[in-house]
């Protein structure tokens, strides 16, 4: 889901794909009983630099299963996912106010759960203000 808002994500079963679950500068979006596994990374709540929405805040991911995504990441050269390491459970990247409730996560190379900025992602976003 990508600039949008009062989003439920909800009994998906998401599987290879680089981002299983995108919830992309987005506000009050809940993810829940979802199945995200073989894809690069399983669940995202992330902001993309140059859209007309410079947010992403209010996101629940709860009573989620995120295993075993450490599939090849295939993503078009110079996108934000086209970054992310194989094997990255939930991301949450330069978004505020995301809340992890009874999640299971297992079996990511990577890490079972990042928080970080746009540098994760080697995201230049100084010319977006």
């Amino acid at each position: 889901m990508g600039q949008s808002e009062n989003i439920i994500v909800r009994r998906n079963y998401v599987y290879e794909n680089v981002a299983g679950i995108e919830i992309e500068n987005s506000r009050h979006a809940l993810v829940e009983y979802n199945y995200a596994h073989n894809n690069t990374g399983g669940i995202l709540a992330f902001l993309t630099q140059g859209l007309p929405i410079k947010t992403c805040y209010d996101v629940i991911i709860r009573n989620n299963y995120v295993y075993n995504n450490n599939h090849v990441n295939f993503g078009a050269v110079g996108s934000t996912v086209s970054n992310i390491p194989k094997g990255t459970g939930i991301l949450i990247m330069a978004a505020d106010d995301v809340t992890l409730e009874n999640n299971i996560i297992i079996g990511n190379d990577n890490a079972g759960v990042t928080i970080t900025d746009y540098t994760f992602a080697g995201v230049d976003h100084a010319n977006d203000p």
